[in-house]
C-alpha cells in the first residue's frame, strides 16, 4: 500500500472515531437521562430525549453508510456528511437547551451535568465536521487538536476534584496508565486486576467512584456492575465503564445496568477529567437529595404529629387533601368535662413555673389516657379538660368508654394529690347527644364541637360535686346497667330543672 493511500486510510479512520465517539456518548447520556426522568416521574423531559436519541441513531446509521470500514477516501460524500451532521446537531443542541431551561424552571438540577456534557459533545462534533478530509498534508485538525487548543485557552475550566477512585482492569499497562493520569489530575487511586479483587476492595474501603473495565477474565465488568448495584450499601457509588469496544449495544447495556458513564479506550485526558467530575458531581447531588429527603421526611413527621395533636387523625387527612370547609353532624357523642377544682388556690405559694409544670403533668397524663381509650381530646382551657367519644374512629360504645376514662382520670388525680401533698380535686361532668363538629380558623385553626350537648355536658361538670362524676339522664340511660348512680334533681341555668345522676363511689358493677 502506498504512503498516500495509508495516510488517507488513517485520516478516514481518525475521522470515523472522532465523529462516532462523542455521538455515542450523547446517545448514552440521553438514554441515562431518560431512565432518570422516568424514575423521578418527570415525563415532561421525555419528548426531547426521544428526539435526541432518534436524531443520534439516524446520524450513526448515516456514518455507517458513508464512513463504513469498506469506504475509501474517494467513496466518502463529505459535503453530504457535514450537512447532515450540522443539521441534525443543530436540532439536538436546541433540544438540549430546552431541557436545560426546563430543568432550571422545575428545579430538577440533577439533569444539568449530563445536559452540559451532551452540549459540549455536540459542539465538538460540529467542530470536527467543519473541515474536509484531504489526502494532502494540510489535513483537517483532529478533534484531539481542538481539545488541546481548548485546554490551553481555558485551563481554569479543567479542575481536578479530590476523591478516591478504584480502577478495575485486568490489563496492567492500561490500568497503570489510567492510574497515572488520574493521579496527575489530583485523585487518589486504588488498583484491582479483577472483579474478585475489586469486590474485596469495596468491602474494605469506601470509594467515591469506580472505573470498571467491561471485559475481564472470571467476573466480567458487567457482572461486577450488577453486583455493585444489587448491594444496598454500594449501589449509589458512581461507576464509569471503560472498554476498547465502543459499540452502542455495549454502552446501552452498561447504562441499563446502572453505570453512570462509558469511556472508550484510548482515553482523552480532558474528556476523562470532565466525565469523572460530572459523575462525582451527580453523586454529590444524589447524596444531597437523600439528605434533603430525609430532612423533609423528618419535618413531615413533626408536622403530622403537631397536626394530630390539634385535630383527630381523620380530620388531619382531610385537611392534607385540601378540604376547605370541614363540618360534620354527629348523631351521638359522649362529651366529658373535667375541672381541677380551685386549682389556682390549691397551688397557692408555688412559682408560676411550678404551677404550670404541675398542670402540664396532669393534662399530659390525661392526654395519654385519651389515647389509651381511643377517644379524642378536644381542648384544654384554664384548669378544664374536654374530651369526646363517638367521633370518627372512636369506639361505638362511647358512653361506657368515656366512663372508664373518667374513672382513670380520678385515679390519676388521687395519685398526684399524694405526690404533691396538696388537696387536688377533680370534678367531672358527662352528657351524650348530637353535636356539630368542625375546623375553624386559618393560621391557628382548631377542631371543636357545638350544640346543646356541649353546653349540657359543661353544666354537668359545673353543677357536679368535688371528686364525683356527674352525668345527664341521656348518659345514665346508656350506663345504668353497668354502674350504680344516685339520682338528683338540679335547677340548671339555661335548662331548667333536670334529673341528673352522680356515680356512687363504691357501687360499680363489673361489666364482665
Amino acid at each position: 500500500m502506498s504512503e498516500p493511500t495509508t495516510k488517507a486510510s488513517d485520516a478516514l479512520a481518525k475521522m470515523r472515531e472522532e465523529l462516532r465517539t462523542p455521538l455515542t456518548h450523547i446517545l448514552g447520556c440521553a438514554h441515562a437521562l431518560q431512565g432518570h426522568a422516568e424514575d423521578l416521574g418527570q415525563e415532561v423531559f421525555l419528548p426531547e430525549l426521544y428526539k435526541i436519541q432518534g436524531a443520534g441513531k439516524n446520524l450513526l446509521e448515516l456514518m455507517d453508510e458513508l464512513l463504513g470500514s469498506w469506504a475509501t477516501m474517494d467513496d466518502v460524500d463529505l459535503p453530504r456528511l457535514r450537512f447532515e451532521i450540522r443539521g441534525a446537531l443543530n436540532h439536538v443542541v436546541g433540544y438540549i437547551e430546552m431541557l436545560q431551561e426546563r430543568a432550571d424552571e422545575l428545579d430538577q438540577r440533577s439533569f444539568l451535568p449530563d445536559l452540559e456534557i451532551m452540549h459540549g459533545d455536540c459542539r465538538q462534533l460540529v467542530a470536527s465536521a467543519k473541515p474536509a478530509v484531504r489526502t494532502t498534508p494540510a489535513r483537517p485538525r483532529a478533534l484531539a487538536d481542538l481539545r488541546t487548543e481548548a485546554e490551553k485557552q481555558a485551563p481554569q475550566d479543567i479542575v481536578a476534584k479530590a476523591g478516591t477512585l478504584l480502577v478495575v482492569d485486568d490489563n496492567a499497562p492500561s490500568r497503570n496508565a489510567l492510574g497515572r493520569e488520574l493521579q496527575r489530575q489530583g485523585y487518589r487511586v486504588v488498583h484491582a486486576s479483577s472483579g474478585q479483587a475489586a469486590m474485596e476492595r469495596v468491602r474494605e474501603e469506601t470509594f467515591d467512584l469506580v472505573l470498571l473495565d467491561t471485559v475481564m477474565p472470571g467476573m466480567s465488568g458487567y457482572e461486577m456492575l450488577q453486583w455493585l448495584k444489587a448491594d444496598a450499601r454500594l449501589r449509589d457509588t458512581p461507576v464509569i465503564m471503560i472498554s476498547a469496544m465502543n459499540e452502542t449495544e455495549s454502552v446501552v447495556r452498561c447504562l441499563v445496568i446502572g453505570a453512570d458513564d462509558f469511556i472508550a479506550k484510548p482515553f482523552d485526558p480532558v474528556l476523562l477529567n470532565v466525565r469523572i467530575g460530572a459523575a462525582l458531581e451527580r453523586a454529590r447531588w444524589r447524596q444531597r437529595e437523600k439528605v434533603y429527603q430525609k430532612q423533609l421526611g423528618e419535618e413531615k413527621l413533626v408536622s403530622e404529629r403537631l397536626l394530630h395533636s390539634i385535630v383527630p387523625k381523620p380530620i388531619a387527612e382531610r385537611l392534607r387533601e385540601g378540604e376547605d370547609v370541614i363540618a360534620d353532624a354527629l348523631p351521638s357523642v359522649t362529651i366529658l368535662f373535667a375541672d381541677l377544682v380551685s386549682f389556682t388556690e390549691t397551688m397557692a405559694g408555688m412559682s408560676p413555673t411550678e404551677m404550670v409544670s404541675a398542670l402540664n403533668e396532669v393534662f399530659t397524663a390525661f392526654d395519654l389516657l385519651t389515647e389509651q381509650h381511643a377517644v379524642e381530646k378536644i381542648r384544654a382551657f384554664g384548669s378544664i379538660y374536654m374530651a369526646a367519644g363517638g367521633l370518627h374512629s372512636s369506639p361505638g360504645d362511647h358512653a361506657n368508654v368515656m366512663m372508664d376514662l373518667a374513672l382513670a382520670m380520678q385515679r390519676e388525680v388521687i395519685s398526684r394529690r399524694a405526690s404533691l401533698q396538696r388537696p387536688m380535686h377533680l370534678r367531672i361532668g358527662m352528657h351524650t347527644g348530637p353535636v356539630v363538629a368542625g375546623v375553624i380558623g386559618l393560621h391557628k385553626f382548631s377542631y371543636d364541637l357545638w350544640g346543646d350537648t356541649v353546653e349540657i355536658a359543661g353544666r354537668m361538670e359545673s353543677y357536679g360535686e368535688q371528686d364525683c362524676i356527674h352525668v345527664s339522664a341521656a348518659t345514665y340511660d346508656l350506663l345504668h346497667e353497668h354502674y350504680r348512680f344516685e339520682q338528683r334533681a338540679v335547677q340548671i341555668q339555661g335548662q331548667g330543672m333536670m334529673t341528673t345522676y352522680l356515680l356512687t363511689a363504691k357501687a360499680t358493677v363489673s361489666r364482665g
